[in-house]
């Protein structure tokens, strides 16, 4: 043997595949010469996925040493059964869709969950499961049981662990069969303590059935935000089931012919062992975009560059930045369910190699010609794109029969992928081949078909450019052929290439291996810095920045640590994300910490986990990876998917942040006639919901807190009463909105705001406090309360009264006290004009009530805000607000009117714009005057707490027509002032003559996200989002002399800013629309 044979043997491979619903993609990666890729293959994805995946690996390997006999490296005597690198195979990591296709076809697999919350009265108003779609909700939701617990943002519980209420839960799920468990408490990341006692509860109970009980803990899934975190935490238990039965199918398989380990990848690209999976597979729901443009990049060596994964279904487009996928700036829905995961930032189009192409009559065989109206998907054949294409025996036509058409595709290509059954197909079709072909090119129909495949392409790459600086184009993935790189390019990019093995870039990807480590936390600098020895405090010489180095430096630490013990590599870790957020209304000097370690998967622990049998340790279990498998539980898994999927090919994952409706048919308002009460009533629905919600996010400029979780409740109280319309036991009234006119003339409505830390809106939410607080109002001024009244339109603000409504059936009437957010209480509109401001009170989820009766008459407003501050603080950093009664002539006089058909109509125009493809941006001047000032990629956040505000700046670089060019925008919660500078300068180191105000308050400064239109707040900055800075018209009622005092640049320090407003905005009313 050569010595050249004998460093072979050594060398160490991956394998790397990617099943698919139509294919399954195999990569044989040399680890030891650098990652680099021997071979590649596609095959179908069979009945029985493990026999497909066996194949494709028997196939690399049999490539491998034909290339390698080719060399006289390797004898000839080797056979499938012995192969010379079998031995050296490392491990296996496959991705699959197969989670996600479970969520997307409601599949009968999925376990019914019981759902056990920790918490006080908060978030009873968002029941679980409120959120998911209807069929989705039937297949997994098993029970909902609330027990004492939860803790307050600071880290104190709100209650006591019950463990008589856990066993009566217990019981109670016992009773109808539930032993697939969640347990969600409030605040969970904080402080895990909670949940893993109740868990520990639950096993004691279930002592006898600790073999079917599965649980998990909310913290263990996700970070802040306690409807996406419990939602994430409901879709993994209930695909705990099929990913037993997938992973377990994946080690008998792989098992019976190769000594190595496999795992699966996440969605963040790195690798998981299949204990792991089994427990999380919520992390592996969405590897496939993250292993393709890993592969991409790999492949093409190749580091900034737009990448176009064409499969059998649809086209994913999405950016590499620095050899890493762009992220998205919004959280994902996986199945049209919230969850606050984030992945790359993938815009999807119905086109793929089983598109459905349909013209005004059916392309048949007989026809004698063809129209030249025709249509691309969205439908697909999908997986049975060998039966049905024309090219294989069927009757539908699809891309795949246009590529053949073309010359861009030779039918022996087809050869290798397709079984032994349907290569019988492909040779019974073979004598009918030309014929199909000569009639597909009748007319040039082929060549119109694939020109308008060609612009589909062109367009989703156009969607995700954020610059026009021309970009190269990656094509990868099977159905990438129906792209003719060689003759046609697209308009804004540099070159169009398809790397070696471009077929199989996402097997590529899940083969390199890599680990990671997340923290997510909130800390207190001043405890963490002390550590757990307080007999050996160093922080009495520790100056704050010290105490802040040294809490960051452990976040760090952890976040490797965690990396490690997930198998990577000590010396290969490295850290490649970090935030520190600072919270307003927290006390002391509390920040959110997020960071993110990634490194090479470990060889040594590979090797041990080979030998070790991967037993999984949990919740009392011991179970074997390697236990019996119902052979045919696989197939009924994989068939059940498959059943829907075709008709599913967008929707299974959404970086929207909402739910907004995309109706193009005209808009018929719900407003009706009340002639008993004398007035016209708005009857909200979701979709009105929909647009307040994007109306109200913009509108804020950056405050208030995210509308997002507010709404998703408005639409489940508006659902709940519609569906309870018939029965007098309802709690639930419909949302109603009247206009200011309208109202009687002695009447009065009530002002009403949450107020608080956004953060902890985003983990406590409540409703239902606020009606023992309206009573006590009522009673405390004796006034007739005819309507409520929104303080502040901006944010989650504007949907609070609207929830109240549902609760108490009073309707809110169509106007506010700012136009906007603005942080501070004096800075409502009519209080600037010498409206009353007690008796003022706040209530919060345990029933407290505080009330204000009177303040300091030498600063009244102001006083009540200082009075007010510490009080949230004390009663979890979030309270709802009540003011004093304002009446009829005030509202008309001295607040901002019509400001919910305001912020409708911006939602509509964003949502019409987004629904037609056309500019959401732009579509917002057609409905509030404004103007567009800056557009380009955030590179800076820099934040602080500051008497309990979000203080800081964010800076973006510019692109497009702001190439070279930067932007500074302040912010106290809101946007205040955003100031272009060339980019060697800040703001610091300029003059205000030398510095170009692009706008300030009292006008709203809103920064959006450039492709969707939705609206980032301060508190969601971050690093590499892709955004445009508007700059829209404040009401008039701030561009008096009197109101700048207050709410000007001046009254927040800036006072070499010469003001320039836009003109005054007004809002027109819906009521004039019917």
């Amino acid at each position: 043997m050569s010595q050249l044979h004998t460093s072979q043997l050594k060398d160490l491979f991956i394998i790397g595949i990617d099943v698919g619903s139509t294919t399954t993609d195999c990569a044989l990666i040399n680890h030891t010469r650098n990652n680099r890729v021997e071979c590649s293959f596609k095959t179908q994805t069979t009945r029985d996925i493990t026999k497909g995946i066996l194949a494709a690996i028997e196939k690399v390997c049999e490539q491998y040493r034909i290339e390698q006999n080719s060399e006289d490296i390797i004898t000839s005597s080797s056979s499938s059964n012995d192969s010379t690198i079998g031995p050296n195979i490392m491990c296996v990591i496959i991705g699959t869709t197969h989670f996600v296709n479970a969520i997307l076809s409601f599949s009968p697999d999925l376990e019914r969950v019981g759902i056990c919350r920790l918490t006080s009265t908060a978030n009873e108003c968002l029941p679980p499961c409120a959120s998911f779609p209807d069929a989705l909700r039937q297949s997994v939701f098993g029970d909902y049981f609330k027990l004492d617990g939860g803790y307050e943002v600071d880290g104190r519980e709100m209650y006591e662990i019950n463990k008589e209420q856990v066993f009566e839960m217990c019981q109670r799920f016992q009773s109808q069969n539930l032993t697939n468990i969640v347990v969600s408490g409030v605040f969970s990341p904080i402080n895990e303590q909670q949940e893993e006692k109740v868990a520990e509860y639950i096993r004691e109970f279930y002592h006898d059935r600790l073999q079917e009980l599965k649980i998990t803990c909310s913290h263990t899934i996700s970070e802040m935000g306690f409807m996406q975190r419990e939602n994430a935490s409901i879709l993994n238990a209930t695909l705990k089931g099929i990913a037993q039965k997938i992973c377990r199918s994946f080690q008998e398989a792989i098992g019976s012919k190769y000594d190595c380990p496999f795992f699966l990848t996440q969605n963040d690209g790195t690798v998981m062992s299949p204990s792991m999976a089994m427990e999380f597979p919520i992390f592996a729901i969405q590897s496939g975009p993250t292993n393709s443009m890993k592969g991409a990049a790999f492949l093409s060596k190749i580091e900034n560059a737009i990448v176009v994964d064409i499969g059998g279904l649809t086209t994913d487009v999405g950016v590499l930045v620095n050899g890493f996928p762009r992220l998205s700036n919004t959280n994902v829905s996986i199945g049209n369910v919230l969850t606050n995961f984030r992945v790359p930032d993938v815009h999807s189009i119905a086109l793929g190699g089983g598109s459905i192409v349909s013209s005004s009559s059916q392309l048949l065989l007989h026809q004698e010609e063809h129209s030249k109206s025709f249509s691309i998907g969205p439908q697909s054949v999908g997986y049975n794109i060998f039966k049905e294409a024309l090219i294989f025996g069927g009757e539908t036509t699809t891309t795949t029969d246009i590529a053949v058409a073309c010359g861009l595709l030779s039918m022996e290509s087809f050869q290798s992928v397709l079984t032994q059954n349907h290569n019988e197909t492909l040779s019974s079709t073979t004598t009918n081949i030309e014929e199909i072909l000569s009639r597909l090119n009748e007319n040039n129909y082929a060549q119109q078909v694939l020109h308008q495949i060609h612009q589909m392409v062109e367009d989703a790459i156009d969607h995700v450019k954020t610059s026009s600086t021309p970009l190269p184009v990656l094509l990868v993935g099977g159905g990438s052929v129906l792209i003719d790189e060689k003759n046609r390019t697209f308009e804004g990019t540099s070159q169009v290439l398809k790397p070696q093995h471009y077929q199989c870039a996402n097997a590529v990807g899940a083969a390199l291996a890599q680990v990671s480590g997340r923290v997510d936390k909130v800390l207190n600098i001043d405890v963490a810095s002390m550590g757990s020895d307080h007999e050996n405090m160093t922080t009495s010489i520790m100056t704050p920045l010290d105490a802040r180095e040294h809490v960051i430096e452990s976040v760090k630490q952890q976040a490797k640590e965690k990396a490690i013990r997930n198998g990577a590599r000590p010396e290969t870790v490295e850290i490649i994300d970090f935030e520190c957020i600072p919270l307003a209304y927290v006390p002391g000097n509390t920040c959110r910490f997020i960071c993110k370690a990634v490194g090479q998967l470990d060889v040594s622990v590979v090797k041990n986990s080979s030998s070790s049998g991967w037993k999984m340790h949990d919740n009392g279990r011991d179970n074997n990876i390697h236990d019996s498998t119902d052979t045919n539980s696989i197939q009924q898994v994989v068939e059940s998917n498959n059943s829907s999927r075709n008709n599913a090919a967008l929707s299974s994952t959404s970086t929207s942040s909402n739910s907004t409706s995309t109706s193009s048919e005209p808009r018929i308002m719900n407003i009706i006639e009340n002639s008993t009460l004398s007035r016209r009533e708005w009857i909200l629905t979701p979709t009105d919901v929909d647009y307040l919600e994007i109306g109200s996010g913009i509108i804020s400029s950056g405050g208030g807190g995210s509308p997002r979780l507010a709404s998703i409740v408005a639409r489940n109280l508006i659902r709940k009463c519609h569906h309870n319309n018939n029965s007098d036991h309802s709690k639930h009234h419909p949302i109603k909105i009247i206009q200011p006119q309208d109202l009687s003339p002695d009447a009065f409505v009530l002002p009403l705001a949450v107020m608080g830390a956004p953060l902890v809106l985003s983990e406590k939410f409540f409703v239902e406090e606020f009606v023992k607080a309206i009573e006590t109002m009522k009673n405390m001024t004796n006034k007739k309360i005819e309507a409520l009244f929104c303080a502040e339109i901006g944010g989650s603000n504007s949907i609070t009264p609207l929830l109240v409504s549902a609760w108490t059936g009073i309707p809110v009437v169509d106007a506010d006290g700012m136009g906007r957010a603005l942080p501070e209480l004096q800075m409502i509109s009519y209080l600037i004009y010498g409206g009353n401001h007690v008796p003022a009170m706040l209530c919060d989820d345990k029933s407290n009530h505080v009330i204000v009766s009177s303040t300091n008459p030498r600063k009244p407003f102001k006083s009540l805000e200082e009075l007010f501050r510490p009080v949230v603080v004390s009663l979890g950093s979030m309270c709802g607000l009540l003011m004093a009664p304002i009446s009829k002539e005030q509202v008309l006089k001295y607040t901002v009117k019509n400001s919910y058909s305001g912020i409708w109509r911006i939602g509509k125009s964003v949502s019409m714009a987004r629904h037609n493809f056309m500019d959401p941006v732009k579509s917002i001047f057609q409905a509030h005057q404004g103007k567009l000032i800056f557009v380009g990629k955030i590179v800076d956040v820099d934040r602080k707490t500051t008497s309990g505000f979000n203080v800081g700046k964010c800076v973006l670089q510019g692109n497009s027509e702001f190439q070279n060019m930067k932007c500074e925008i302040d912010f106290q919660n809101e946007f205040l002032v955003a100031t272009l500078l060339s980019t060697e300068e800040s703001r610091e180191t300029t003059t205000a003559r030398q510095r170009t105000v692009l706008g300030s308050v009292p006008d709203i400064i809103a920064v959006v996200d450039s492709q969707t239109g939705l609206a980032i707040q301060t508190e969601e900055l971050r690093f590499g989002f892709r955004v445009s800075v508007l700059c829209l018209a404040c009401p008039d009622l701030y561009q008096t002399e009197q109101a700048l005092k207050v709410v000007g640049p001046k009254a927040f320090g800036y006072s070499d800013i010469e003001l320039n407003c836009l003109q005054p905005a007004t809002f027109s009313s819906v009521f004039e629309e019917v």
